[in-house]
């Protein structure tokens, strides 16, 4: 590139946020924004949940593609191909124990759990990122719903090894070779 920086969001519209972005093999960015205009139902509408959208940086159109009462996250690219990301169900479970996590195909279909779906731990995994070379690894940050964000656990999950608690948890980073407890904090 020219190394020049260009703003492919919109600038004429000032009332939501962009950020996030992940480059997909493609070309296209996925990345997360305010711009449902949601906010948390547990304290009055605020902070703004953000969703998942996709921007085409040539034509600089723009779709959503992620449709939930709640925030999704940090977007990343599989080494298989598909998009991870956090997603923060609200319905039907106790709010503070469902950040999970959750994967799709790069154009937002066939979003399915990838982690964590009706468990309590990990509360929140933020920051996940994969193991390169490995299929389904993953590496993040096991942390409570109402403690200070992205400080925790650093935690590898591999779902081929179990998808429920600490069942797919094969390691915390630094102690090698100790089995993982799931210990739920808040």
């Amino acid at each position: 590139g020219s190394g020049k920086t260009e703003q492919i969001t919109p600038t004429d519209i000032t009332n939501f946020d962009c950020f996030d972005g992940c480059y997909l093999p493609d070309g296209r960015i996925t990345f997360c924004s305010t711009a449902t205009f949601l906010g948390l139902p547990c304290i009055n509408g605020r902070p703004r949940m953000s969703g998942l959208y996709q921007i085409e940086p040539q034509t600089k159109n723009i779709r959503q593609i992620t449709f939930d009462q709640d925030s999704n996250w940090e977007p990343v690219v599989m080494n298989d191909g598909k998009v991870l990301y956090q997603r923060w169900e609200y319905s039907g479970l106790p709010h503070s124990n469902s950040r999970l996590l959750f994967t799709m195909n790069p154009d937002g279909t066939s979003q399915l759990a990838h982690y964590g779906s009706n468990s309590y731990f990990p509360t929140a995994f933020f920051g996940a990122r994969p193991i390169p070379g490995h299929s389904s690894a993953v590496a993040g940050i096991a942390t409570g719903h109402h403690s200070v964000s992205r400080a925790g656990r650093l935690l590898i999950i591999d779902p081929t090894k179990g998808r429920h608690e600490a069942d797919g948890v094969v390691a915390e980073i630094p102690h090698r070779g100790r089995k993982v407890e799931p210990i739920i904090r808040d």
